[in-house]
Protein backbone atom coordinates (compact mmCIF):
# COMPACT_ATOMS: atom_id res chain seq x y z
CA UNK A 1 0.00 0.00 0.00
CA UNK A 2 1.25 3.41 -0.73
CA UNK A 3 2.38 5.77 1.88
CA UNK A 4 3.24 9.82 1.56
CA UNK A 5 5.56 10.92 3.74
CA UNK A 6 9.73 11.61 5.32
CA UNK A 7 12.15 8.99 4.93
CA UNK A 8 15.81 8.57 5.85
CA UNK A 9 18.86 6.19 4.35
CA UNK A 10 21.27 5.41 7.02
CA UNK A 11 24.98 4.92 5.56
CA UNK A 12 27.49 2.51 8.09
CA UNK A 13 29.24 5.53 9.02
CA UNK A 14 26.40 7.61 10.54
CA UNK A 15 25.43 9.91 7.39
CA UNK A 16 21.70 10.33 6.52
CA UNK A 17 19.65 11.35 3.24
CA UNK A 18 16.36 12.99 3.72
CA UNK A 19 13.58 12.44 1.75
CA UNK A 20 10.07 13.35 0.65
CA UNK A 21 7.64 11.20 -1.07
CA UNK A 22 3.77 10.59 -2.06
CA UNK A 23 4.77 6.97 -2.03
CA UNK A 24 7.68 6.68 -0.30
CA UNK A 25 8.23 2.27 -1.01
CA UNK A 26 8.18 3.24 -4.72
CA UNK A 27 10.69 6.24 -4.05
CA UNK A 28 12.56 3.66 -2.60
CA UNK A 29 13.04 1.62 -5.87
CA UNK A 30 13.44 4.50 -7.70
CA UNK A 31 16.57 5.24 -5.77
CA UNK A 32 17.85 1.36 -6.38
CA UNK A 33 16.84 1.78 -10.22
CA UNK A 34 18.93 4.91 -10.03
CA UNK A 35 21.55 3.15 -8.40
CA UNK A 36 21.83 0.18 -10.74
CA UNK A 37 21.33 2.75 -13.81
CA UNK A 38 24.36 5.37 -12.34
CA UNK A 39 21.12 7.81 -13.19
CA UNK A 40 19.73 10.68 -11.56
CA UNK A 41 20.54 9.79 -7.93
CA UNK A 42 22.21 12.44 -5.44
CA UNK A 43 25.84 12.31 -5.53
CA UNK A 44 27.11 11.76 -1.70
CA UNK A 45 24.55 8.90 -1.87
CA UNK A 46 25.73 6.99 -4.81
CA UNK A 47 29.76 7.21 -3.29
CA UNK A 48 28.21 5.69 0.20
CA UNK A 49 26.51 3.08 -1.82
CA UNK A 50 29.56 1.99 -4.12
CA UNK A 51 31.71 2.47 -0.37
CA UNK A 52 29.66 0.50 1.64
CA UNK A 53 27.30 -1.13 -0.58
CA UNK A 54 23.66 -0.87 -1.44
CA UNK A 55 22.12 -2.91 1.03
CA UNK A 56 24.21 -2.17 4.06
CA UNK A 57 21.91 0.98 3.65
CA UNK A 58 18.92 1.76 6.29
CA UNK A 59 15.92 2.70 4.91
CA UNK A 60 13.40 4.03 7.64
CA UNK A 61 10.28 6.14 7.16
CA UNK A 62 10.32 9.17 10.31
CA UNK A 63 6.82 10.77 9.66
CA UNK A 64 3.98 8.95 7.79
CA UNK A 65 1.78 11.38 6.49
CA UNK A 66 -1.92 11.42 5.01
CA UNK A 67 -2.53 10.12 1.03
CA UNK A 68 -4.25 13.55 0.03
CA UNK A 69 -1.45 15.16 1.50
CA UNK A 70 -0.71 18.62 -0.24
CA UNK A 71 2.97 19.06 -1.93
CA UNK A 72 3.52 21.82 -0.74
CA UNK A 73 3.17 20.23 3.08
CA UNK A 74 5.30 17.59 2.05
CA UNK A 75 8.08 19.74 1.17
CA UNK A 76 7.68 22.08 3.99
CA UNK A 77 8.27 18.54 6.31
CA UNK A 78 10.99 17.46 4.24
CA UNK A 79 12.93 21.06 4.63
CA UNK A 80 12.41 21.56 8.21
CA UNK A 81 13.64 17.88 8.71
CA UNK A 82 16.60 18.90 6.51
CA UNK A 83 17.27 21.84 8.69
CA UNK A 84 16.69 20.07 12.12
CA UNK A 85 19.13 17.31 11.23
CA UNK A 86 21.70 20.27 10.10
CA UNK A 87 21.00 21.99 13.66
CA UNK A 88 21.76 18.83 14.98
CA UNK A 89 25.13 18.63 13.81
CA UNK A 90 24.46 15.02 12.21
CA UNK A 91 26.02 14.66 8.74
CA UNK A 92 23.59 14.56 5.88
CA UNK A 93 23.97 13.76 1.99
CA UNK A 94 21.05 16.29 1.23
CA UNK A 95 22.93 18.99 -1.27
CA UNK A 96 19.97 21.05 -1.50
CA UNK A 97 17.32 22.65 1.19
CA UNK A 98 14.57 19.94 0.33
CA UNK A 99 11.12 20.48 -1.24
CA UNK A 100 10.25 20.96 -5.32
CA UNK A 101 11.78 24.36 -5.55
CA UNK A 102 14.56 23.23 -3.44
CA UNK A 103 18.36 25.54 -3.74
CA UNK A 104 21.72 24.41 -3.23
CA UNK A 105 22.96 25.04 0.10
CA UNK A 106 25.82 27.54 0.21
CA UNK A 107 28.56 25.16 1.09
CA UNK A 108 27.58 23.10 -2.28
CA UNK A 109 27.15 25.92 -4.50
CA UNK A 110 31.31 26.88 -3.52
CA UNK A 111 32.14 22.90 -3.66
CA UNK A 112 30.24 23.04 -7.02
CA UNK A 113 31.66 25.98 -8.46
CA UNK A 114 35.44 25.13 -7.54
CA UNK A 115 34.60 21.85 -8.96
CA UNK A 116 33.88 23.32 -12.32
CA UNK A 117 36.63 25.96 -12.08
CA UNK A 118 38.90 23.02 -12.06
CA UNK A 119 37.15 21.31 -14.95
CA UNK A 120 37.73 24.22 -17.45
CA UNK A 121 41.22 24.70 -15.88
CA UNK A 122 41.61 21.24 -16.65
CA UNK A 123 39.74 21.31 -19.93
CA UNK A 124 40.46 24.28 -22.15
CA UNK A 125 38.77 23.02 -25.14
CA UNK A 126 35.38 22.83 -23.06
CA UNK A 127 36.38 26.04 -21.13
CA UNK A 128 36.10 27.75 -25.14
CA UNK A 129 32.90 25.74 -26.48
CA UNK A 130 31.34 27.14 -22.78
CA UNK A 131 32.51 30.63 -23.92
CA UNK A 132 30.76 30.25 -27.34
CA UNK A 133 28.09 28.83 -26.34
CA UNK A 134 27.01 31.98 -23.52
CA UNK A 135 27.98 34.15 -26.35
CA UNK A 136 26.03 33.13 -28.87
CA UNK A 137 22.99 32.59 -26.42
CA UNK A 138 23.02 36.07 -25.35
CA UNK A 139 23.47 37.28 -29.13
CA UNK A 140 20.61 35.30 -30.24
CA UNK A 141 18.53 37.01 -26.48
CA UNK A 142 19.02 40.49 -26.39
CA UNK A 143 16.51 40.32 -23.30
CA UNK A 144 18.61 37.67 -21.81
CA UNK A 145 21.56 39.76 -22.32
CA UNK A 146 19.83 42.63 -20.68
CA UNK A 147 18.25 40.88 -17.64
CA UNK A 148 21.99 39.50 -16.82
CA UNK A 149 23.47 43.11 -17.45
CA UNK A 150 20.97 44.44 -14.69
CA UNK A 151 21.12 41.60 -12.30
CA UNK A 152 25.08 41.97 -12.51
CA UNK A 153 24.78 46.05 -11.56
CA UNK A 154 22.31 44.69 -8.60
CA UNK A 155 24.69 42.08 -7.33
CA UNK A 156 27.60 44.52 -8.06
CA UNK A 157 25.67 46.93 -5.46
CA UNK A 158 25.01 44.74 -3.08
CA UNK A 159 27.08 45.84 0.42
CA UNK A 160 27.13 42.08 1.24
CA UNK A 161 28.47 41.14 -2.13
CA UNK A 162 30.83 43.30 -2.14
CA UNK A 163 32.44 42.41 1.42
CA UNK A 164 32.21 38.58 0.43
CA UNK A 165 34.06 39.52 -2.71
CA UNK A 166 36.89 41.31 -0.35
CA UNK A 167 36.82 38.65 1.80
CA UNK A 168 36.91 35.68 -0.49
CA UNK A 169 39.50 37.35 -2.79
CA UNK A 170 41.82 38.16 0.60
CA UNK A 171 41.74 34.32 1.57
CA UNK A 172 42.95 33.21 -1.55
CA UNK A 173 45.68 35.25 -1.70
CA UNK A 174 46.53 34.68 1.99
CA UNK A 175 46.02 30.85 1.17
CA UNK A 176 48.30 31.33 -2.69
CA UNK A 177 51.29 33.71 -1.54
CA UNK A 178 52.90 33.09 -4.69
CA UNK A 179 50.16 34.28 -6.48
CA UNK A 180 49.63 37.45 -4.61
CA UNK A 181 53.46 38.36 -5.74
CA UNK A 182 52.59 37.53 -9.01
CA UNK A 183 50.19 39.74 -9.59
CA UNK A 184 50.99 42.58 -7.47
CA UNK A 185 53.71 42.36 -10.20
CA UNK A 186 51.20 42.46 -12.74
CA UNK A 187 49.49 45.27 -11.32
CA UNK A 188 52.81 47.38 -10.99
CA UNK A 189 53.43 46.70 -14.99
CA UNK A 190 49.95 47.49 -15.81
CA UNK A 191 49.53 50.45 -14.33
CA UNK A 192 52.94 51.69 -16.29
CA UNK A 193 51.26 51.05 -19.12
CA UNK A 194 49.55 53.39 -21.40
CA UNK A 195 46.10 51.53 -20.32
CA UNK A 196 46.75 51.35 -16.78
CA UNK A 197 47.75 55.51 -16.89
CA UNK A 198 44.34 55.96 -18.34
CA UNK A 199 42.24 54.02 -15.81
CA UNK A 200 44.10 55.80 -12.72
CA UNK A 201 43.52 59.05 -14.57
CA UNK A 202 39.45 57.87 -14.98
CA UNK A 203 39.36 57.03 -11.91
CA UNK A 204 40.92 60.16 -10.19
CA UNK A 205 39.34 63.00 -11.77
CA UNK A 206 36.54 64.49 -10.83
CA UNK A 207 33.23 64.57 -13.01
CA UNK A 208 30.18 67.11 -13.82
CA UNK A 209 26.96 66.63 -15.24
CA UNK A 210 26.01 69.26 -17.45
CA UNK A 211 22.65 68.74 -17.48
CA UNK A 212 21.74 67.95 -13.31
CA UNK A 213 25.12 70.37 -12.44
CA UNK A 214 26.20 67.45 -9.88
CA UNK A 215 29.98 67.36 -9.51
CA UNK A 216 31.03 63.24 -8.52
CA UNK A 217 34.39 62.44 -7.34
CA UNK A 218 34.88 59.92 -10.14
CA UNK A 219 33.48 58.75 -13.19
CA UNK A 220 32.79 55.14 -11.37
CA UNK A 221 31.32 57.29 -8.67
CA UNK A 222 28.75 59.19 -11.53
CA UNK A 223 28.27 55.66 -13.30
CA UNK A 224 26.98 53.89 -9.85
CA UNK A 225 24.91 56.62 -9.02
CA UNK A 226 23.35 57.08 -12.26
CA UNK A 227 23.33 53.43 -13.10
CA UNK A 228 25.25 54.33 -16.23
CA UNK A 229 28.43 52.63 -18.10
CA UNK A 230 31.72 54.39 -16.73
CA UNK A 231 33.29 53.95 -20.23
CA UNK A 232 30.49 55.50 -21.54
CA UNK A 233 30.57 58.58 -19.34
CA UNK A 234 34.29 58.84 -19.72
CA UNK A 235 34.12 58.96 -23.54
CA UNK A 236 32.08 61.70 -23.54
CA UNK A 237 34.42 63.58 -21.37
CA UNK A 238 37.10 62.88 -23.51
CA UNK A 239 34.94 63.99 -26.48
CA UNK A 240 34.70 60.91 -28.12
CA UNK A 241 30.82 60.49 -27.42
CA UNK A 242 28.28 63.03 -27.26
CA UNK A 243 26.52 61.54 -24.59
CA UNK A 244 25.51 59.22 -22.94
CA UNK A 245 21.23 58.28 -22.05
CA UNK A 246 20.97 61.46 -23.05
CA UNK A 247 23.37 62.84 -20.55
CA UNK A 248 26.41 65.01 -21.26
CA UNK A 249 29.65 65.35 -19.11
CA UNK A 250 33.07 67.05 -18.56
CA UNK A 251 35.57 66.44 -16.73
CA UNK A 252 35.42 68.99 -13.37
CA UNK A 253 38.51 70.85 -11.93
CA UNK A 254 38.51 72.99 -8.82
CA UNK A 255 39.87 76.15 -10.44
Amino acid sequence: MAQAGIYTIKAPNGEVYVGASMNIKKRWGIHRYYYNKRGRINKNLLKSFDAHGYHNHKFEIINELPLDVDRSVLDTYEQLYIQQFRDCGIPIFNIQSGGKNCKYTEESNLENSKKRKQYFKDNPDAAKKQSQRIILRYINNPEARINNSNAQKKYNTNPEAIELKRKLGKQYYENNPQVAIKHSEFMKEYFKSESGKLCVERKSKKVVCIETGIIYCSGKESARQLNLSQGNIHLVCSGKRNSTNGLTFKFHTDE
